[in-house]
């Protein structure tokens, strides 16, 4: 995966119930700090850039820096437990790929989960009961990168495999209720798309010519956030069903993750993706930047209070 290299602005309605001033506040008061790193960590990543994970407050106070290694070591990709006190992210070693690493939430207690000779492994995801992760699998096989959505033990066994052919499955999350993953994958042909299984049969949910890719599940389950136009100019955040229906263009934008009270968003913000870690309301209004970056990607995730 390359990256997307505009966004174009754009905020329509989201709003599927309304919510009371008051409702609004205190499902906010379940959202508590960001994770995220600087630097792209996918497939084919720079060996020559920087990534670190951080983590800040909503309203861009207290930045703290958690991974301190130093290139050619990369570190980024982060993730919240359920409960907000550890996160998952990857990094690799000095002769290794990139591997699931988790550390507490304050940075402490640092270690590798995944041990896979030959395989990069990205963006790892918590299950909704905190007891697996789900993370692309990825190598070169003949020279073409092939990606398949893996399932893992929280202590990094048990490998299971939710995907399988030749072709570039990535960026999957948990159905709020565990019923089902979403990821993007060229499959069938397309650029990008987004596409639903339960372990098997997976059914494609965006059309083709959008590009879908980085979905991402409500905390109710009703929706899910996704980027359009993979690597093209003018992507931008949207909202749909989870059947796929519904497609509703939010802000300029990519790589968009829900707050845990499902009233805002966070993403990579910005007409190129410049504007650095960014926040919106679930509409893609009242946009506003909270950690500026240029010149490199931010990928993150919104944790709970713990």
């Amino acid at each position: 995966m390359t990256r997307p290299i505009t966004c174009a602005a754009a905020a329509l309605a989201l709003a599927a119930v309304a919510v009371l001033p008051s409702q609004a506040a205190s499902a906010a008061g379940r959202d508590g700090r960001i994770a995220y790193s600087i630097g792209a960590i996918l497939p084919n990543p720079d060996p020559e850039a920087p990534s670190q994970v951080y983590t800040v407050n909503p309203d861009g106070s207290d930045v703290r820096q958690l991974t301190h290694v130093a290139l050619p070591l990369q570190a980024g990709d982060p993730a919240f437990s359920p409960d907000g006190r550890q996160l998952l992210f990857v990094r690799n070693s000095a002769a290794g790929p990139f591997q699931v690493w988790i550390m507490r939430s304050d940075g402490s207690g640092q270690r590798k989960l995944l041990d896979d000779p030959g395989h990069d492994a990205f963006l790892p995801r918590w299950s909704p009961d905190g007891s697996h992760f789900l993370f692309s699998r990825c190598s070169f096989v003949f020279g073409f990168l092939e990606c398949a959505i893996f399932r893992a033990s929280i202590n990094g066994t048990n490998l299971h495999a939710y995907t399988g052919g030749h072709n570039v499955d990535f960026s999957a999350d948990y159905a709020s209720d565990g019923s089902y993953i979403a990821f993007d994958s060229n499959r069938n042909n397309a650029q990008s798309a987004i596409w639903r299984t339960t372990g098997a049969g997976p059914r494609r949910i965006t059309a083709p010519f959008t590009e879908a890719f980085w979905p991402d599940v409500s905390p109710n389950g009703t929706r899910i956030l996704f980027t359009d136009n993979f690597d093209r100019p003018d992507s931008r955040q949207h909202s749909m069903h989870v059947d796929g229906t519904d497609d509703r263009t939010l802000a300029a934008g990519c790589f968009g993750r829900w707050a845990p009270s499902g009233t805002r968003i966070v993403y990579d913000g910005g007409l190129n993706c410049d504007k650095g870690l960014t926040i919106a309301d679930a509409d893609g209004t009242h946009a506003h930047t909270v950690v500026a970056v240029t010149d490199q990607l931010v990928l993150s995730d919104w944790g709970p209070t713990s």
